[in-house]
């Protein structure tokens, strides 16, 4: 689940919760490490599918802040 914020103001972000670890896992499009995708991922065609459409979103609305769970620069952010 992707949740999308817009508070007042020109941010907009888009909490990607464990879709990616790290923000680069959006921008470089890498997935999880091996063991957290074996055990947390039903179909793994569809979470690379879904890295690819939230590359094509930031890419898009380079505004957009992607905020992973597991970041810690994400509140630096």
């Amino acid at each position: 689940m992707i949740v999308f914020v817009t508070p007042p103001g020109p941010k907009r972000y888009a909490f990607v919760g464990d879709l990616v670890w790290q923000l680069e896992g959006i921008t470089e499009r890498e997935e999880r490490p091996w063991l957290q995708r074996t055990l947390g991922d039903d179909d793994e065609a569809q979470v690379r599918e879904n890295i690819t459409r939230m590359a094509a979103l930031a890419a898009r609305f380079p505004e957009l802040v992607i905020v992973p769970a597991h970041a810690a620069t994400s509140a630096a952010r």
